[in-house]
């Protein structure tokens, strides 16, 4: 047992310092996490391998030409020496197939790096690209509110990460125009172990809200509220605005970078002590292709 113990204790040594010289060379180039992860493999496996095919031939050296000349005197070193050949011949089928196996995991790495979307994410937060889920309504005490939307979102493909996102319904504004002496509040709550943690961040305007949606939403505002006569308008009139199966922007060029994850947008807007909307949207929030 000791000598087990001995034989094995060198390998776990060898084995961390050249997955660490392996990780910090990789970290030195700005590779990925997956591009780490299969280096340190492939540097660490390799030792093994050479280290271990090195000790079965020496031992099998020694057990064919030394050992007949000890076999009559030294019975005990004879057994453990044989003990220990048997080890290492043992250990070298095992070394081959976790040597195969890093070679194996290189090559997939190398196939699916470019193939699959997401494929290293190495920080939590940083340029991002947006895209709706559902759309919906948070009307306080079952009461109707004066303006409404619905509205479907197409799905998200991955595969093609900058193909807008389409849109299909409609949006209401009634009875008051929506400008600048409208208030606006846009609650943020985030998604985190399966429930939705309320108020993260909550944005106030208590005028300019029409203003507030053409900077801030300006894709937005291009595709429901700036055509036709109200181009030049600093309201949006009372009316339906509709939309059916057309491309939607979702940028935000006030906000460069947020931390990825999933979103639900509540937007409130009113005037002075009226409240004539609240839409809420869930979105997700992922990293902008190039980005790692």
């Amino acid at each position: 047992m000791a000598l087990t113990a001995g034989w094995w204790t060198p390998w776990a040594m060898a084995y961390a310092a050249v997955s660490c010289y392996w990780l910090w060379q990789a970290a030195m180039l700005e590779l990925s996490a997956a591009a780490l992860s299969v280096l340190a493999l492939l540097g660490s496996f390799l030792l093994l391998f050479l280290l271990t095919g090195a000790v079965w031939l020496a031992t099998q050296g020694l057990r064919a030409h030394v050992l007949p000349y000890f076999s009559g005197h030294h019975v005990d070193l004879v057994e453990r020496f044989g003990s220990w050949a048997d080890l290492s011949s043992a250990a070298l089928p095992l070394a081959f197939r976790s040597f195969n196996m890093s070679v194996i995991l290189i090559a997939l790495a190398l196939m699916c790096q470019s193939g699959i979307y997401g494929k290293a994410i190495n920080s939590f937060l940083g340029p991002f690209l947006s895209y709706a889920e559902r759309f919906y309504m948070c009307e306080p005490d079952n009461r109707q509110l004066p303006w409404t939307w619905y509205l479907r979102a197409s799905h998200y493909n991955p595969l093609k990460p900058n193909e807008l996102q389409r849109l299909t319904g409609n949006v209401t504004i009634a009875n008051e125009p929506l400008d600048d002496s409208c208030w606006i509040k846009i609650i943020v709550d985030t998604r985190s172990n399966n429930q939705w943690k309320e108020n993260a961040i909550v944005c106030h305007f208590k005028k300019n809200a029409y203003r507030a949606i053409k900077e801030n939403v300006p894709g937005f505002y291009e595709r429901f509220f700036k055509r036709g006569d109200d181009k030049e308008a600093r309201h949006f009139k009372p009316r339906v605005y509709e939309v059916n199966n057309e491309t939607i922007d979702w940028s935000y060029p006030n906000v460069p970078i947020v931390p990825y994850g999933q979103y639900r947008f509540r937007v409130l807007i009113g005037k002075a002590e009226n409240q004539y909307a609240c839409w809420v949207v869930n979105s997700r929030v992922i990293p902008k292709p190039g980005q790692t």
